[in-house]
């Protein structure tokens, strides 16, 4: 996947469950994997993990659920 793909799931993420998106440029990738079924990313120097499956026609679901915002250290 591209670095633009994952940041579009994370964005998408993001407005399912927290019902903001903000702009693809704002969205600092931190690590994934190559499926992007898992995201580590933040915004605004707030850090979110993303972590779901393949469905069975091939996209990433990326509804309720599938992200949750890592605590402050």
């Amino acid at each position: 996947m591209t670095k633009a793909e994952l940041r579009k799931i994370a964005q998408q993420a993001l407005e399912s469950e927290y019902g903001f998106a903000p702009s693809i440029n704002k969205i600092v990738l931190l690590e994934a994997n190559g499926e992007g079924t898992y995201i580590l990313f933040s915004v605004k120097g707030k850090e979110y993990s993303f972590d779901s499956r393949i469905l069975r026609d091939g996209t990433i679901w990326a509804g309720k659920g599938t992200i949750e915002k890592r605590e402050e250290v």
